[in-house]
């Protein structure tokens, strides 16, 4: 049951090692579980189950649809999609019958480029201008494999300095590209790569790039 389509829901990204049997040795392991209401924790296995509800979050469904496109184009600059699942809780559970969910997709070398823009960054200019490059060649890429990604901000970059790639990830929020999709030096500041000057927002001459 839900009161006007509410529910919560708890979330985890995990690393997760193989322990015998094919596939990689490590892998990222996104999880999300249904959880009872505020206040209702205590309450009887039985009155939990009335929250539960078996409607899969749109989200969740968005990443694996835009996981299995770029991994069947065998886009190089996203997380392999390797398996997911959509399971119910049984009755030991928070909200029996309610959803538990999985996304298991490859683990990418790297970090998120945090404190990009920051004084306190680690990053030379020279450097900065090679990520914001390589970025702008995994966003032609993943656009070119059928996928544009809609939640754009460093959280969801990833950058591996050895292979000198960008990988993006995250993609709960994407759309297919249509005759419209097209880059703009604007991306920059959309994930948080440069910040916009005074003049026209596709003039990069006062802009802070760092």
């Amino acid at each position: 049951m839900e009161v006007c389509g509410v529910r919560s829901e708890a979330r985890g990204t995990f690393v997760g090692s193989k322990v015998s049997g094919d596939g990689p040795n490590t892998a990222v392991i996104k999880i999300r579980l249904q959880i009872p209401w505020y206040g209702t924790v205590n309450d009887s296995s039985d009155i939990r189950a009335k929250q539960a509800t078996s409607k899969v979050p749109w989200k969740f469904q968005s990443e694996i649809d835009a996981l299995t496109l770029l991994t069947k184009a065998e886009c190089s600059c996203t997380p392999r999609l390797y398996d997911s699942s959509k399971g119910k809780q049984s009755d030991q559970e928070w909200i029996p019958g309610g959803y538990k969910l999985c996304i298991l997709m490859e683990m990418l070398p790297g970090s998120t480029p945090s404190q990009f823009l920051s004084t306190l960054s680690p990053f030379s200019r020279t450097e900065r201008d090679l990520i914001r490059q390589a970025f702008k060649d995994s966003w032609f890429e993943t656009v070119c494999c059928g996928a544009e990604h809609q939640d754009e901000g460093l959280r969801n970059i990833i950058w591996d300095p050895n292979g000198k790639k960008c990988y993006l990830v995250d993609w709960e929020n994407w759309r297919p590209p249509n005759r419209k999709t097209d880059w703009s030096d604007i991306h920059y500041v959309l994930w948080n790569l440069a910040r916009r000057g005074n003049s026209d927002s596709f003039d990069m001459s006062d802009w802070e790039l760092l």
